[in-house]
């Protein structure tokens, strides 16, 4: 849903429990259109694909043919708000500066910002991976 920009998922695979749908409309978060159901807020998006990432391993995918964007952005700093281990935070980050280095940069920004625990030990040698990254970039 977040790479594509769907505001709706129609997978009968990893359908939405009852209750939670009545209670997201009642509230006007979930909306009723054509036989689907619409989220009405980019956050509630995020946070849900968080949820369905999370479930099935600790890290984000990063094969080939899985294309992360802008658009991951919220629910990326979702992802790192639910992380303990510096070392994962890390990991996720490089992973990031290989697919989407600008991405990398904003998302390092914020964790610094918001879980300045998570970089405080590697924060210097990820500032100069990121610099030659860019700079590797524009050659």
């Amino acid at each position: 849903m977040l790479g594509l920009q769907e505001q709706f998922s129609d997978n009968p695979a990893a359908p939405l429990p009852d209750d939670p749908k009545g209670r997201s409309v009642d509230s006007k978060y979930l909306t009723r259109s054509n036989g689907n159901y619409l989220f009405t807020h980019g956050l509630i998006r995020a946070y849900l694909a968080l949820k369905y990432l999370r479930a099935r391993g600790p890290h984000l995918p990063s094969g080939e043919g899985v294309e992360i964007d802008d658009n991951w952005r919220p629910m990326l700093e979702f992802f790192f708000l639910k992380l303990d281990q510096p070392d994962e935070a890390r990991q996720v980050l490089e992973v990031l500066l290989i697919k989407k280095k600008r991405l990398a940069g904003k998302l390092f920004a914020r964790v610094g910002l918001v879980a300045l625990h998570l970089c405080c030990v590697w924060a210097d040698d990820f500032k100069l991976k990121f610099a030659n990254a860019m700079l590797a970039s524009r050659v």
